[in-house]
């Protein structure tokens, strides 16, 4: 058993390091578009920004074609089928050439040889987590992506208004060298409120059966699945993967100040958070990390968790919904666009799942959630040095940013995927009744690419979801308080935290295990395993990170 654990946290921190060293980064019109300010670029040249509201169409009077490198999440979704696409390219004059992988290890593996070979597309879109070693300034630095700002500030004011015109989003989307490195798609949040949070869901129809309430603290927690082990007779009651799933078991560690756990699949500098002050923290040597490990001792120790979380993947769905679906969990870690998938797995037509607020020690409590990225933007879409004409690219993002732009991007061609209706867009059955659900249509017809993101507002929302995922996003959103920040390494600081943090990683992954198993290890954490990490310099990590997101805070 110890050396199988052994491999498998060995295979996880090794996961924990790849992420490390690559993150830090319809009839054709002839007519006018409604805009704000928009560019009419040919082939030859680039005109100087229109001033009357409006973007002119074809873009150039040449056809051109850029290559572009787009990771997709599955076969359906490739680009070269995709009608909305052809009839852009048909209406903007301008085409273009996908590579399409199929997203996670092959598209980093398609990635990396692309670079290698020095054979450069014209845009590289960074979907799913694809990311350039040392981050994207350094991307601009070894001359492989272009700085935009410059650019985007000429030809695509559509674009850069919605950019700049909140600056934390500005801040977000800038490098510490103030480097505009891609065209990031923009979310749209009603309120300023981000609603994509990960959060637990249990057994409705259980809590009914057993006349519990939804658990909000701690110690309800361990009423309800203390209850649901003897009462359901489950095997394992919570369903979370404590050391690979960090989202799942920040909802438990942050009830102890703990806001991102010590050890987890992310990058390494996503383990580390700041407090209200700004000073950053690693999690593994703080007091409340020792009070976590102290109750999930006590669970695993009565059975009222995973006992294979060494080993189940935290986006292992299939395997995951199965064990839900068969009535062998209670409670289990979803965002609740997934529960599809649960419930497509059971026999039991009397299955109900229900969400829960974030665990806290104090009912009501709101909890401190930290997330290593931008609350507004995601997926950059990177022009590189090969491109030839990077501001007819740039100017066919700011099209993408006018009214008809921005309903195509997100609810596909009008009159096919969407009608108007009271002055806003509404699907047709042909996505409402898809058999991928609305999200999937949505990137089968029109991609992922989208400049000003809308999927996040009401109207997208309430289509895209049905009223009980609506409840629950609103419960996750409603009982924590995500802090999101961006911050960056550059190559030599990710480098140097890697080579500091491999053994600590390894260490406080081997004995969190440890501690999970032994009630006698929780116990001594802070006398035995803090000062252990003390002595592997975690000073000095804790001070690059430090110097990251200082630089952060300073983006102007």
């Amino acid at each position: 058993m110890k050396n199988k654990l052994r491999t498998v946290l060995s295979i996880l921190v090794v996961m924990a390091f790849i992420f490390a060293i690559l993150s830090g980064c319809g009839t054709a019109k002839t007519n006018e578009t409604q805009g704000t300010t928009a560019p009419a670029a040919t082939e030859a040249t680039t005109a100087a920004p229109a001033d009357d509201g409006k973007v002119k169409l074809p873009l150039t009077d040449k056809p051109v074609t850029f290559k572009v490198f787009y990771p997709i999440n599955r076969i359906e979704a490739d680009m070269t089928k995709n009608e909305l696409w052809k009839k852009l390219s048909k209406d903007t004059g301008i085409n273009f050439e996908w590579e399409n992988p199929i997203g996670g290890a092959g598209a980093t593996e398609a990635y990396n040889l692309m670079l290698a070979s020095g054979n450069l597309p014209d845009l590289v879109v960074h979907s799913g987590a694809l990311s350039y070693k040392g981050g994207y300034s350094q991307a601009i630095d070894d001359k492989i992506y272009i700085d935009l700002k410059g650019l985007v500030q000429k030809n695509a004011p559509l674009y850069w208004k919605a950019l700049s015109s909140n600056q934390a989003v500005l801040r977000d989307a800038l490098t510490d060298k103030g480097e505009l490195p891609g065209l990031w798609n923009i979310a749209q949040l009603e309120n300023d409120k981000y609603q994509q949070l990960m959060g637990i869901m249990l057994r409705g129809d259980w809590l009914e059966e057993l006349k519990l309430p939804v658990p909000q603290t701690i110690d309800e927690w361990y009423i309800t699945l203390k209850t649901f082990k003897e009462k359901k007779n489950c095997d394992f009651p919570l369903l979370i993967g404590p050391v690979n799933g960090m989202e799942a078991v920040g909802m438990f560690t942050s009830a102890f100040g703990i806001t991102t756990p010590p050890v987890s699949q992310n990058a390494i500098h996503q383990m580390f958070y700041p407090d209200a002050q700004g000073k950053m923290h690693y999690g593994g040597i703080e007091q409340g990390y020792q009070e976590y490990l102290q109750v999930m001792s006590k669970w695993y120790k009565e059975g009222l968790f995973d006992r294979d979380f060494t080993t189940r993947g935290m986006r292992d769905l299939p395997g995951r919904a199965q064990v839900f679906g068969a009535g062998k969990a209670g409670a289990v870690a979803v965002y609740p666009e997934w529960t599809g998938m649960f419930f497509g797995s059971t026999q039991d037509k009397n299955m109900k799942m229900v969400a829960a607020p974030y665990p806290a020690k104090v009912a009501g409590e709101k909890q401190k959630i930290f997330i290593s990225r931008s609350k507004y933007l995601d997926q950059p879409s990177c022009i590189t040095t090969a491109c030839k004409q990077p501001e007819l690219l740039v100017s066919f993002f700011n099209y993408l940013c006018t009214e008809e732009g921005i309903n195509m991007m997100n609810y596909g061609m009008e009159g096919d995927d969407f009608t108007m209706v009271d002055g806003q867009p509404k699907f047709t059955d042909k996505i409402m009744k898809n058999a991928l659900g609305v999200a999937g249509a949505a990137e089968n017809f029109a991609g992922s690419i989208r400049p000003i993101h809308t999927g996040a507002l009401p109207n997208y929302m309430i289509q895209a979801n049905p009223p009980a995922n609506l409840e629950a996003k609103k419960i996750f959103a409603d009982s924590s308080d995500p802090f999101f920040c961006a911050f960056q390494l550059t190559g030599e600081e990710g480098a140097k935290l890697s080579q500091i943090m491999n053994d600590i990683v390894t260490y406080t992954a081997e004995e969190t295990v440890k501690a999970y198993m032994n009630a006698d290890v929780a116990e001594k954490w802070m006398d035995v395993q803090a000062k252990q990490i003390k002595s592997m310099n975690i000073d000095e990590a804790i001070a690059i990170v430090q110097g990251a997101y200082d630089r952060y805070l300073a983006r102007k």
